[in-house]
Order: C-alpha cells, then sequence, then structure tokens
C-alpha cells in the first residue's frame, strides 16, 4: 500500500500467493511493482510518528492475511514473506479477514458458499479504509504498474463527498479491485462491513437482488458504492483504458504514453514471469501485439532497473535468449519453470521460531562509543537504556506491531578551552536604524538614533564578548557589517585574550563604529564573514549572522567557509523571518553549514538569544530506524540537510556512494557521510520515529555537567528486523555535534508468540 498523506495519497497494494509463481518468484513481483511507483512517484520516502505514517510522498504498505504469512515456493521450500516484502521496503499488515463464517449467520447462501477462512481473504482489501490518518488510499494489485503520477485524481477527489475514483471490470461489471482510489474513513468501513452481514445474498440476484454478484470485495463494494440507497455520493468513474489498461480490444487502441497504469493479465499478454510469449501472441490482433509488447519490455525494464539500482543483495544472471528482444535475458524458454527470477535461493529462516525470544545472528557485544566532542573542551554524551541490543518484541493481535520503547540519558559535561573563533555579522541596511527607543540601551554606536535595532545588536554582541572572554571558550573574535553591494572587515580576527594593549578597547571600538547603510546583500556578508573566518587558526569555527531585513540584492552565496564555520542565523525584528528571502533565506545558510536560525520579533531579547546560542544545550533527541544492509534502498529518506564537507548533497552522491568522497574523510558537522546519509548508497532514515521528549531532572552526575536530560518515547514498529537509533545533537559554545546510538531489535509477529 502506498501512502501519501496531507494533500497526496497512501497505496496499498495485496501481494498474491508466492505459491502461484514459479521457482522463488515471491520477490520479483512485489519487487517490480514497487518500483514501478518508486520511478512514478519519485524519492518514495517513509517517516513516521508512532502509529501515524506520513511522508513527503509515498510510503508502500503490503497486506498479508495470517494464513499467508509462511509461504512455500515451488521447491517446496518454506519462507517468510514478511521479512521478504520488509527487505524489498513494504510495511507489512498482517491482517484477519473482517468477515468470518460466524459473522454471517444471516447470509445462509455466502455460508454455504464460502466454506473455509480463506474465502474471505479477498475482503481484507477492505481495510484500506481504515487508514484514516492517510487523505487518500491507493489500492493496488500486484501485477498493477504504475507509470504516472495520479495528482489529477486527488485532486478530482479533492474537496467533494465521493469516497472513492475507481474502473469497471469489463468481464464482471463490477469495480476493479486492482486499482481503486479512497478516501479512508471508518465509519464508511462499519457501514460496508454491516451490508456484508446484513444485504440479502442469492445465487440468482447477487447482493440485494441488485444483479451485483461476488462474495469477494468487488462484488460487496460495487453494491456498496454503485446500488447503495443510503450513500449519497458515488465515486468517481475512471478511464479504464487510462488508469487499468490490460491491452484488450479496446484498450490496446489508447497510446502507450496517455497510460497511466497497467495490469498484466494473463488472459491477454501473459504475466512476464511465465515466459508464454509464444503461446499469447497467436491470439493478439496488431494494436494489443504493439501494446503487450510495450507492457512487458517495459515490466522487464523495471525489473533489471531494480536490481541494478535498489536492490542490495546478490542477483541471478540473466543469460536467457528466448524472445530475447522482449525478456531481455529472463526467460530462457517456454514456461514458467524457465523464468530466471532475481534470487535462487531462499535464506534460512532462523528467528521467530515457536516463540523464540532468541535474536540469532545478532551481535550482542556490539558497543558504540558514547561520547562526541563539541566546541570548547566540552563532550556531548548519549546513554541509551531502552530498547536494549538484541532485545526481541512480539507484535500485538491483530497486526498491531510491536511497542519500542525509548529510554535514557543525555549531557553536556566539560568546557573551558579556548578551540573556538567566532565572526559577528550585522546587517547594517537603513532598516536597522528606522525604529527607536526599543528599550535596549541608549546609543551605543552615537550616530544620533538612540536605542535602534542596530544598538541593541551592538549592546548585544559586546555582552556576548565579555561572556566568552570570562569564560575562557573563545579563541578570537572578528566582525563584518553588511550592506548594498558588498560587506566590510570591521574587525579581523582578534585574539579576545590578550589584554596587552588596547585590544580590548579595539573590538569595542569597531563594533560601536558602524552605522547604517541601504540595501540587503546576504551573499556579500556570508563571503566577507568567510573571508575573516577562513584565517583562523583554531579547531572550531563559528559565525553569528544577525539581519533585520530580507536580502534585496546579490543573490546567494557562491560557496561558504573552507573551513566549515558553522553559521547560526538570527531574524530580528518584525520584517525578516528565518524561512523568507528574495535569493535565499536565513534557515538555508543556517542549515547548509550545520548551525540553527532563530526568529527574534521582540528586538530586546536579541542579548538572550545570542547567550543561548554560545550555552550549552541539547538542540534535538530523537529516534529513527536507519535503513540496514539487509534491506533494499526502498522507503527510506535521506539525512535532511546532508551536505559533506566538500558541500556534495545526496543528490549527486549515486556514483561516489562506497568510494572516498562518501566516505569518513568529508563527513558533516555530525559526522553522517555519504553512504550513511544517502538512500542511493543504502544509508538514510527508514523510519523517523520523531522528537523523543526531553525530562531534565537533577542528573547531574560530575561538577563538570553542564546540562543534562532524561528521555522517553515509543514507536509502533512491524515484524521484522530492526536498527533502532537514538541521536542527541547539541551545541557547545555554538559548535554543533551529535552522537548516535543503534541497537538491533527483531518484532516477531504475534502469531509467532505471546506478548
Amino acid at each position: 500500500m502506498l501512502t501519501i498523506p496531507e494533500t497526496k495519497t497512501e497505496t496499498l497494494t495485496t501481494p498474491v500467493s508466492t505459491n502461484s509463481g514459479p521457482g522463488y518468484i515471491f520477490a520479483d513481483t512485489p519487487a517490480v511493482m514497487k518500483h514501478s511507483i518508486s520511478c512514478a512517484i519519485p524519492e518514495v520516502v517513509v517517516a513516521s510518528d508512532a502509529d501515524r505514517y506520513v511522508s513527503d510522498t509515498a510510503t508502500v504498505y503490503a497486506i498479508l492475511p495470517t494464513d499467508g504469512v509462511t509461504c512455500q515456493s515451488r521447491d517446496g521450500l518454506e519462507y517468510d514473506m514478511v521479512s521478504v516484502l520488509q527487505d524489498l521496503g513494504y510495511w507489512v499488515k498482517i491482517w484477519d479477514p473482517p468477515v468470518t463464517t460466524a459473522s454471517i449467520v444471516n447470509q445462509p447462501y455466502i455460508a454455504d458458499t464460502i466454506t473455509d477462512n480463506s474465502g474471505f481473504n479477498d475482503l481484507l482489501k477492505l481495510y484500506a479504509l481504515t487508514l484514516v490518518n492517510h487523505e487518500y488510499v491507493v489500492l493496488l494489485d500486484n501485477n498493477y504498474i504504475l507509470k504516472k503520477p495520479l495528482d489529477s485524481v486527488f485532486t478530482n477527489l479533492q474537496d467533494t463527498d465521493n469516497i472513492a475514483a475507481y474502473v469497471i471490470d469489463p468481464e464482471t461489471d463490477t469495480i476493479d479491485m486492482n486499482m481503486l482510489v479512497l478516501k479512508p474513513n471508518q465509519a464508511t468501513f462499519e457501514k460496508l462491513i454491516n451490508a456484508y452481514y446484513t444485504i440479502p445474498y442469492t445465487d440468482e440476484g447477487g447482493w440485494g437482488e441488485t444483479g451485483v454478484k461476488g462474495l469477494g470485495s468487488s462484488g460487496i463494494f460495487t453494491y456498496f458504492l454503485l446500488n447503495n440507497p443510503d450513500l449519497p455520493e458515488n465515486g468517481i468513474e475512471l478511464d479504464r483504458c487510462i488508469y487499468a489498461n490490460n491491452a484488450d480490444e479496446i484498450c490496446s487502441m489508447t497510446p502507450y504514453e496517455d497510460v497511466a497504469g497497467y495490469i498484466m493479465s494473463n488472459n491477454i499478454c501473459g504475466l512476464p514471469w511465465m515466459c508464454t510469449y509464444d503461446l499469447m501472441q497467436v491470439h493478439w490482433n496488431d494494436e494489443t501485439k504493439a501494446t503487450c509488447d510495450k507492457f512487458l519490455m517495459h515490466w522487464v525494464t523495471l525489473r533489471h532497473d531494480f536490481a541494478e539500482k535498489a536492490f542490495n543483495q546478490p542477483i541471478s544472471d540473466s543469460v536467457g535468449q528466448h524472445h530475447i528482444e522482449i525478456y531481455h535475458g529472463l526467460c530462457k524458454g517456454v514456461g514458467p519453470e524457465m523464468y530466471i527470477p532475481l534470487v535462487d535461493q531462499l535464506p534460512e529462516v532462523k528467528n521467530c521460531i515457536g516463540g523464540s525470544a532468541e535474536f540469532d545472528g545478532c551481535d550482542s557485544d556490539y558497543i558504540s562509543d558514547t561520547a562526541t566532542a563539541l566546541g570548547s573542551g566540552a563532550q556531548l554524551e548519549l546513554i541509551v537504556q531502552s530498547p536494549a541490543q538484541c532485545r526481541v518484541y512480539f507484535a500485538r493481535p491483530n497486526n498491531g506491531g510491536a511497542v519500542i520503547p525509548f529510554s535514557g540519558k543525555a549531557e553536556i559535561s566539560g568546557s573551558g578551552v579556548a578551540d573556538t573563533s567566532m565572526v559577528f555579522v550585522i546587517d547594517r541596511s537603513g532598516s536597522a536604524c528606522n525604529i527607536e527607543n526599543l528599550s535596549c540601551t541608549g546609543d551605543d554606536n552615537t550616530d544620533a538614533q538612540h536605542d535602534d535595532i542596530l544598538d541593541c545588536e551592538i549592546l548585544a554582541i559586546l555582552s556576548l564578548v565579555n561572556k566568552v572572554r570570562e569564560e575562557g571558550t573563545i579563541s578570537h573574535v572578528g566582525f563584518v557589517s553588511s550592506s548594498l553591494l558588498s560587506a566590510t572587515i570591521e574587525l579581523p580576527l582578534t585574539n579576545i585574550h590578550d589584554v596587552d594593549g588596547t585590544v580590548v578597547n579595539d573590538i569595542e571600538t569597531a563594533i560601536r563604529a558602524v552605522d547604517c547603510g541601504e540595501e540587503t546583500n546576504y551573499a556579500a556578508a556570508v563571503e566577507m564573514a568567510c573571508t575573516v573566518i577562513d584565517s583562523s587558526q583554531t579547531e572550531n569555527n563559528v559565525v553569528l549572522f544577525i539581519s533585520d531585513g530580507l536580502p534585496t540584492i546579490g543573490g546567494s552565496p557562491a560557496a561558504y567557509c573552507e573551513n566549515g564555520a558553522n553559521f547560526h542565523t538570527i531574524a530580528i525584528g518584525g520584517e525578516a523571518t528565518c524561512e523568507s528571502g528574495t535569493f535565499i533565506s536565513l534557515m538555508e545558510i543556517a542549515t547548509s553549514t550545520g548551525g540553527t536560525c532563530q526568529d527574534v520579533p521582540q528586538v530586546p531579547e536579541i542579548r538572550l538569544i545570542l547567550e543561548g546560542i554560545i550555552n550549552a544545550q541539547f538542540t534535538s533527541l530523537k529516534g529513527s530506524t536507519i535503513a540496514s544492509e539487509n534491506s533494499v534502498n526502498f522507503g527510506c529518506e535521506d539525512i535532511p540537510n546532508f551536505k559533506t564537507s566538500l558541500g556534495m548533497t545526496c543528490l549527486g552522491m549515486g556514483e561516489h556512494c562506497s568510494g572516498p568522497l562518501a566516505g569518513e574523510l568529508y563527513a558533516d558537522t555530525f559526522g553522517n557521510t555519504g553512504d550513511s546519509a544517502c538512500c542511493i548508497c543504502g544509508g538514510g532514515t527508514y523510519f523517523d520515529v520523531g522528537n523523543l521528549n526531553q525530562i531534565p531532572s537533577n542528573i547531574i552526575t560530575s561538577e563538570g555537567t553542564l546540562v543534562a536530560t532524561t528521555y522517553e518515547g515509543s514507536a509502533t514498529m512491524y515484524p521484522g528486523k530492526h536498527s533502532v537509533c537514538t541521536t542527541v545533537t547539541g551545541l557547545g559554545t555554538g559548535v554543533p555535534g551529535a552522537n548516535m546510538q543503534c541497537r538491533n531489535i527483531l518484532v516477531c509477529p504475534y502469531y509467532w508468540g505471546t506478548v
């Protein structure tokens, strides 16, 4: 199921039993179907807030019945379908059917016709209506291939009372459940299931004597949506040849480039993994042949593209010569036994057998560094108490998932080492002198404009300089002012601790000498700040950039400082904000350099804001599940705002994966590398738990502890192996740092054990 929240959608896929395919076809069909979604909707990502799954584009789920979790291949080898799908990047839902024989005592025909539980498994698709945390759900069969985004469908459904967009199956004249767009609604689901219980069904008249037949999801949903007298609105019928083309006589006339999605049908084009091209083409006319050729080759291209770009596991060699112009090496001859699957062997299942709480294959001795250096000699330390390494959890009934608790403590300790240089940047555009009497100070720059924004900034900077001098944390300071076409170095890097002569007075004189200019130029200010800070000889380097206006000239900075200085930006007053900017925003400057941005609408607060940046502090405490080497590069997102120390982003990282440019030598401020931060390299974040609750307490453990907190939180995770991480980020004298602690855990399905 592909999910897109907010203004997008969610898509659901229900893989069919893998016993229907040859050999080890269990991986091919769900992989290609999901890859088609990734190609049609770029950067399929997954994020989560406990039970609420959200994302910027799409999240993909798979629905399995409780009796379909363990499957058997054609060769008789039993395997875990949940693990297979999770390794392909699906979030797996394991559900009991919403209807059972015991619940339909008032439906004698249905009770007599459906004799076992498997007859109700098709109704699992109706659970898509219960996923109410998403605006839309797109229900897809695993033989469906998406070619284009469905934004136009979502737009047509938006702000209407229609609950679905559908196509009609020409063979049954019912709604085709291979492709169905829904608006999730719990009440609608309950009404639909109640209709299954109460609407009479007969062999002759179908549901309610309307002629609508079928005991599965298609029959009851067609009755409910199109024939239900209690539903005031229907749905939107879509063009089948555009959204569910099967290359029949009617749809084969539709231009291929217009098709948004197609169904690989065994009775027309034939399934690619059945290698039946010779058998099927004898029934085709010219138009069907042209369309089937395109569909088959598109599927095969997706399969090869997936194997090359998104599959992290060894694959079979495509050496088949049968109709190589169509199958491109995937078929050795006619028939399903001639298909060459993605993988030719199955991993041995060792975990989650018989309710075992042992995590086979997990390294229980794994230990990672708990402390990370910040500026001024401070250390950022994270102690994870939960989850524990190699812990086994059991999911709750009805695929409720397992609740994974997060807990531990973090602290920042030590200081007093002058290993940091700092440059102050003031935007001295004319607006900084427009408003007077702000209750900060007097006329600090003696420009006859009393207590304006510029005076407040000068006083706050002088106060901060005195503070860091006393604390012994800053080695050198410099000062830059910017306006109009350029920026000016008011003070080069100067030793803040040199009390011989007039150095201290020089610092104060330079800052107090600034007067207002004209327009705002962020790019010139960044360039000049780097000119000053790049001459630093200290290990850490920080720029405090204060602006009261938006950039009106200058464009974006061509580059940032060569020594990796961190910019902390401040939008002061009512005109500037962190997010706004004609060419570039203050937030972009900050995030590009590992810094922070703060809006300060109340100008007198600038003094406390500057001191706050310098003070030891935690900036975030989050949980996540990172990609593992066993998972393919589906369903992940890049580490936000990642850039190497050379300025490279994940966008251009592909060709450098596992190479020097993606390695530790060019890690960012937080220690992330191209390999660990970018999905394309197998890194990134698969499941963002989000912020954990910080609980400040009296856990001061030593005299040198500056700030400490305990934390707690939880996330719902579904069966499978997870590398669960807790990450704390913080500042020491404005220098950012991060510590990530990861623990390998295992979640077993409920039916394999007890909670």
